[in-house]
């Protein structure tokens, strides 16, 4: 199965799944779907890979037949092929930095409405004599914490 054949790709190159999907410029679930059995492979998957580990054999990839590697390319040292991971990494870092100051600018912003918002809140609060019932707080992690007044 091409799971399997998948699987060998990314221990002879000495990848993790999240880092093949960055490299060949897909999801991360695709590449578990794929790696599960979940799902098979589409041509825009392969061709991808095949586009970027140019010495892995197509029909080794597709079909089971043949070696892993092409032939023209045995003998020298596949880490050559690996070159792309530096660059992965690098966009990886990059991207980080990029949210990190994104969820910064939104934290503040957030910060600034929050205060704006208690402020009208007291002030409406006091007007019609609602009271808080609960206070819900949404982290970036998906995780939250509820208050509730005493």
């Amino acid at each position: 199965m091409i799971k399997e054949r998948l699987n060998l790709l990314l221990q002879k190159k000495h990848l993790t799944s999240s880092a093949f999907a960055n490299i060949i410029g897909v999801q991360r679930s695709s590449v578990s779907h794929v790696l599960s059995g979940r799902n098979n492979p589409g041509l825009e998957f392969i061709q991808k890979t095949l586009l970027k580990f140019p010495d892995i054999s197509s029909e080794w990839l597709i079909n089971g037949a043949g070696d892993m590697i092409k032939s023209s390319y045995k003998g020298q040292n596949n880490e050559l092929f690996s070159n792309n991971i530096p660059d992965a990494i690098d966009n990886i870092k990059e991207s980080s930095k990029a949210n990190k100051s994104e969820n910064n600018k939104k934290d503040a912003n957030f910060a600034d409405n929050v205060n704006s918002s208690v402020v009208e809140e007291s002030n409406y609060q006091t007007d019609t004599k609602k009271e808080i019932k609960r206070v819900i707080i949404f982290y970036n992690d998906d995780s939250f914490e509820q208050y509730l007044p005493r």
